[in-house]
């Protein structure tokens, strides 16, 4: 399983409809290939509720290591991403619930005063992309309180569940807003440039991956020097430029191995590896496995 986007990253999954935009799914990373989900962006606000296990996970340029019992909250358009913990590695599975959805469910219209006043501040600006949940603050306990009722009430699928989990995210904004309205004035505004730059990079390595790529491309692709693109690229995303490449490369190459009867040379071709041989050792080194076995494990399961 891998998430799907566009060639701007953004992800081309429905998350509820104009009459309900609200989109509420289980979710196991270790369900995603190669433990790890790719960098995505979309329009709706994501809260992320931890159940069982923990990972990494990151949006924009910052990288929480998460655990059972917390939560986070993504903004609207954030780049975000996750993973296990030790890549290749055999770890337990993190279970989280994802609750997507676009603030108009607490506003309602556009003119609305609900939207001018309490949502706008913090969706509209850039001083807010995420926010860590982990019980340090008692207003936290509370939040992760109404996340869990919404957990239950997928669950059990009581009377009213729309209007019971509408219920449930306005109470959890409301102490949203009122930790920012008490803490805005410390909070640093996040760069759009930066998020654009990165944008583009990402963008960048997904049309061009199956290419002879250089670190000088991907620079020039965002008009600046080879230092400051890696110096920008690791402080946002965490990892160097050319692990990120590598690691795209095999995400790419895992539908290759399950779906085609491609060999595993005219796998490594088409994924932009420089040989066979090199290709299989750098599968290996994220999926703790060959790439020939990876494909019989897959075929398996049918």
């Amino acid at each position: 399983m891998q998430i799907n986007t566009d060639t701007d990253r953004k992800e081309v999954k429905s998350h509820g409809d104009y009459r309900y935009p609200v989109c509420i799914s289980y979710e196991r990373i270790g369900a995603y290939e190669s433990g790890s989900f790719q960098w995505h962006w979309h329009p709706e606000i994501e809260l992320t509720l931890f159940l069982k296990g923990e990972m990494i996970y990151q949006i924009n340029h910052d990288s929480y290591h998460v655990k059972a019992g917390q939560a986070l909250f993504g903004n609207c358009n954030t780049l975000h991403t996750g993973r296990v913990l030790h890549p290749g590695q055999s770890t337990p599975d993190c279970e989280y619930l994802s609750i997507t959805f676009h603030p108009r469910i607490l506003y309602g219209n556009d003119t609305s005063i609900l939207k001018s006043r309490y949502i706008d501040c913090i969706c509209g600006g850039n001083t807010l992309p995420s926010l860590y949940l982990d019980g340090s603050q008692e207003w936290h306990n509370q939040a992760i309180g109404h996340l869990l009722e919404i957990h239950r009430i997928a669950c059990e699928q009581p009377a009213a569940p729309e209007l019971r989990t509408q219920i449930e995210l306005s109470q959890f904004w409301l102490l949203l807003y009122t930790w920012f309205q008490e803490s805005m004035k410390d909070l640093q505004p996040y760069s759009l440039k930066n998020q654009e730059r990165l944008q583009h990079i990402l963008e960048f390595i997904q049309k061009h991956y199956q290419e002879k790529i250089t670190l000088e491309d991907i620079a020039d692709s965002v008009n600046i020097c080879r230092s400051e693109c890696c110096r920008f690229f690791k402080a946002q995303i965490g990892e160097t430029l050319f692990h990120y490449l590598l690691h795209y490369r095999v995400q790419q190459s895992l539908p290759l191995l399950a779906e085609t009867g491609l060999s595993i040379t005219e796998i490594s071709e088409q994924t932009g590896f420089s040989s066979p041989a090199y290709f299989s050792r750098i599968f290996h080194k994220y999926t703790g496995i060959s790439p020939a076995a990876y494909r019989k494990k897959t075929n398996s399961r049918e």
